[in-house]
């Protein structure tokens, strides 16, 4: 069965460690100045964690350019003709497209050595090229523009799309990074600064589009704020961006000997397809990427017919979009914080206690407006309590993410953090693309008790999944070092 291959695999994994581990912790206690602990985090994780953070902020941003501004302003700077509405919305869908389609390379390099690494490099230099090559038409001048139309287009769809392919490696290696670099009761908060760190880039995005691109002609201006901070996590992870710390920072990583740093070709080192394979095979890893799915794209389409909702003007729906982007970002740490040092193994509880909540507040906000055809709702609604229902949607929502990555990433260890992650991601990105491509055809007043009865399934079909915790636990905590440890060598930039 499923449990007896995971046995086999993680005892043949840390078996042919345990010399070396045996060896590093009796060099450790001979050494009368250095505690007798064997694991240990570094101050560098935060660098690590900033400038990952910073690339999946700016994917994001980069993303969402040509959404955050009102349409006639992107047609009258590169003309009606050719940049209609439909290629302003193809702009936006090359996300889950290319997303979907890049996902099996994102969990295949994290599978070889130095992957994570790799990983985060290949996708900030993405961004940084896709955010430079839609510059171009900028630099070329209104006449390329205004009759070179299909070429104009071209340029900013490969932009986008190269953007749209770094997706994939920020949004499915988060759980990898906090393995890798946090210590076990700091894995849940790194999770989610990294997770919640993709959201920003829309929440910002919801008022830099409106206050930067006041006008047609400022467009470009967006365009080289978009280019500047994105040169920042590229110039950085080219620059010193290490594979890993010089030691383990908690039994999980010490047990699985990071894919970072391993060399590929080591005998009995798990496959990507082995992982696939071990992964679909757990009947409760794959109820919880379903109803993961389900959630993420009944959000997207949800959050895609905001505005007409709720049928506030642009700046009113912008303001509410930033305050639900806001909410989210901070309820997503703080909930990877309280998971660390209240609820730390009660994964599954705490999303069920979230989805509750989200539900009865979904409800609430579904009575407030018009449904099924209906004018008018049945409670009384007004700006601030439709501002606090969204805000409060986007906190319980958001809180939820990081969660599911570390139960995935429990559900299916040994296998490696971004295999679990990325059939997880690039399940959301499949059902967001699937909901945002129906949602023309959706009537708007049934999208809120629509978004309500997927909450409700979501959060039965989470009943359902065994809660189990496979991943090792420390015998002894973690401790913090400025530097190597003694008999260490720091891994190259």
């Amino acid at each position: 069965g499923i449990n007896a291959e995971y046995g086999k695999i993680r005892r043949f994994n840390v078996a042919s460690r345990l010399a070396s581990q045996r060896e590093e912790k009796e060099s450790i206690s001979e050494d009368p100045l250095l505690p007798a602990v064997p694991y240990r985090t570094y101050l560098k994780r935060w660098y690590i964690l900033a400038v990952f953070s910073m690339f999946s902020f700016c994917q994001c941003l980069v993303w969402f350019t040509f959404s955050s501004v009102k349409k006639e302003r992107v047609q009258g700077y590169y003309g009606e003709e050719h940049m209609t509405k439909q290629a302003i919305a193809m702009l936006l869908n090359w996300g889950p497209i290319v997303g979907v389609l890049f996902f099996p390379l994102q969990s295949w390099m994290l599978t070889r050595g130095a992957g994570f690494k790799k990983a985060a490099q290949l996708g900030a230099a993405l961004t940084f090229s896709g955010a430079l090559i839609r510059m171009v038409p900028c630099w070329l001048g209104e006449d390329f523009r205004m009759h070179h139309g299909k070429a104009t287009l071209v340029f900013l769809h490969v932009g986008q799309i190269l953007n749209a392919a770094a997706g994939p490696l920020c949004m499915g290696t988060e759980s990898r990074l906090s393995c890798i670099w946090f210590a076990e009761d700091e894995r849940a908060t790194a999770t989610a600064i990294a997770v919640t760190a993709n959201g920003l880039g829309t929440t910002i995005g919801f008022l830099l589009g409106p206050y930067t691109a006041t006008s047609s002609s400022r467009i470009p201006l967006l365009l080289y704020v978009n280019l500047g901070i994105a040169a920042v996590p590229f110039l950085c992870s080219v620059l010193h961006f290490p594979a890993a710390p010089p030691s383990h920072p908690s039994a999980a990583a010490a047990a699985e000997v990071s894919a970072e740093t391993e060399d590929e070709e080591r005998e009995g080192k798990m496959s990507y397809w082995d992982g696939l394979k071990l992964s679909v095979q757990d009947r409760s890893f794959v109820v919880l990427v379903l109803a993961a799915g389900l959630l993420a794209g009944a959000s997207a389409g949800w959050q895609s017919l905001l505005q007409d909702l709720i049928g506030y003007n642009d700046k009113t729906t912008g303001w509410l979009g930033f305050a639900n982007g806001l909410s989210g970002n901070l309820g997503a740490v703080a909930v990877g914080l309280v998971s660390d040092n209240l609820l730390q193994h009660r994964f599954k509880s705490t999303l069920l206690a979230l989805l509750v909540m989200e539900l009865a507040v979904m409800l609430w906000f579904t009575l407030s407006l018009p449904a099924f055809g209906s004018d008018s709702g049945m409670i009384p609604h007004s700006v601030a309590s439709v501002g606090t229902a969204i805000g409060i949607l986007g906190l319980l929502q958001s809180a939820t993410s990081p969660l599911f990555y570390e139960l995935c990433a429990e559900l299916t260890f040994p296998v490696p953090e971004g295999t679990s992650a990325g059939i997880l991601a690039l399940l959301w990105n499949l059902a967001s693309f699937i909901i945002i491509f129906l949602s023309p055809v959706i009537n708007k007043t049934c999208m809120n008790p629509i978004m309500a009865g997927c909450i409700l399934a979501v959060l039965l079909m989470l009943l359902t999944v065994k809660e189990v915790y496979r991943r090792p636990r420390n015998a002894t905590p973690s401790i913090l070092s400025a530097g190597p440890m003694k008999g260490s060598e720091c891994d190259a930039p």
